[in-house]
């Protein structure tokens, strides 16, 4: 896993606004870890762009990677640097 972001396009009817800081405890390998997710959405109606940004994350003792501050927030243009690719 890699520190950075992925983004998705949202389409909302309506205007609407998430705006907060969410944090709970997880239980890792080491002890407890916690995890913490910012939020600074406004939706306005018709298609958004979402940035999901991977601020950070540890990795356990079996390999697997758990982000564990992260930041979603919407943005009005693409980043000059993106890269595309499909599911």
């Amino acid at each position: 896993m890699i520190k950075g972001a992925h983004l998705q396009l949202v389409y909302a009817e309506g205007e609407a606004e998430i705006q907060g800081i969410c944090s709970w405890e997880i239980l890792v390998p080491l002890g407890d870890a916690e995890v913490t997710v910012e939020y600074a959405i406004r939706f306005r109606p018709g298609w958004n762009l979402i940035r999901n940004r991977i601020v950070d994350f540890i990795e356990s003792w079996s390999g697997a990677y758990q982000e564990t501050y992260m930041i979603i927030d919407t943005v009005g243009v693409l980043p000059e640097d993106v890269a595309w690719f499909s599911q």
